[in-house]
């Protein structure tokens, strides 16, 4: 998912801002963490974040879209 936030051009910041508007519930420090791959993610929340990086992503240039795990 990393990968997707750099093609989107986010920081880890601002897709955190757009993975919470969309009920996430991690902090940043977990976010970070599990785009590092120190930390997971419980299932539900990893399809909050791919619902985040695909919106930034349907609002740059292109589509690449992530499939939900």
């Amino acid at each position: 998912m990393d990968a997707a936030r750099v093609r989107a051009d986010l920081t880890t910041q601002a897709l955190w801002f757009r993975y919470v508007a969309l009920t996430g519930t991690g902090d940043l420090i977990d976010l970070d963490g599990y785009l590092q791959g120190l930390t997971c993610l419980e299932s539900g929340q990893q399809v909050v974040l791919a619902q985040a990086l695909d919106e930034a992503l349907d609002d740059g240039p292109g589509t690449h879209r992530l499939q939900a795990p």
